[in-house]
């Protein structure tokens, strides 16, 4: 399917279909071929009085030809991490609360250029970029777009969750989505369903017919990843194709 929506989306924009193929190119290496969507025989999914071994070994028979993240193996658990009640309860809502934090952030940065709070603010926040991206952040057009994706890096300690760190880079959304799809099939209760990350990742871009995913070389870690949710993603309406920058 990813290959004719390529073909469909090279034809309809003059491009060499070459570019989307899976017998590009990247540095002398051949790209990954695209992965077919899981399917799975109820009769063989391991219920949960199966072996910890069975299901082991179910899971780490999904896993996608060339897995997830680039050149990693993996440790499989037979069950996913317990949260518990009252922990689930607060990760829940986090998505709004990041959110509203996001416009709050931008906010101040833009009151910073105008004056109207402090102007090292926005002078910390501009450190080490060029002045295109500057000028382009704060163009009528953008200055009030927010990134599409949140992830926090969130540890569980002692005294309950802390907030290191909040993204938006994408890189992490296809594992995610392949271990609820996963431990869903054996029954396992998941945060967010079992295609809850799919929706997720398919609502950032409305209703686009035809979407690219472009992947750079820093982040070509992600790449089988990018590669199999645009897969899982495919379908008659829509064309997912994962591109090089």
């Amino acid at each position: 399917m990813l290959h004719r929506c390529a073909l469909e989306y090279a034809a309809e924009h003059h491009e060499s279909p070459t570019t989307f193929l899976s017998d590009r190119r990247r540095n002398d290496r051949p790209i990954r071929p695209v992965h077919e969507p899981i399917t799975v025989d109820p009769a063989l999914t391991p219920s949960a009085n199966k072996s910890v071994a069975a299901r082991a070994q179910f899971i780490h028979d999904q896993l996608p030809e060339g897995g997830l993240f680039a050149d990693m193996d993996w440790r499989i658990s037979p069950t996913p991490f317990a949260l518990g009640e009252e922990l689930a309860r607060g990760l829940e809502p986090l998505g709004r609360v990041l959110l509203q934090f996001n416009r709050a952030v931008n906010l101040l940065y833009r009151q910073s250029v105008a004056g109207r709070v402090p102007g090292w603010i926005a002078t910390w926040l501009d450190r080490g970029k060029p002045e295109g991206l500057i000028a382009l952040q704060r163009s009528n057009a953008l200055k009030n777009e927010l990134p599409r994706v949140i992830r926090p890096d969130l540890l569980l300690t002692d005294h309950g969750l802390a907030l290191t760190e909040l993204d938006a880079v994408p890189g992490g959304i296809g594992l995610t989505a392949w271990l609820n799809q996963t431990y869903a099939q054996i029954g396992e209760m998941v945060l967010g369903g079992a295609d809850g990350m799919l929706r997720g990742f398919a609502g950032i871009f409305g209703e686009a017919r035809t979407v690219q995913v472009v992947i750079s070389q820093e982040a070509a870690t992600y790449r089988p990843e990018m590669e199999w949710i645009c897969h899982q993603m495919n379908s008659v309406e829509r064309c997912f194709v994962p591109r090089d920058t």
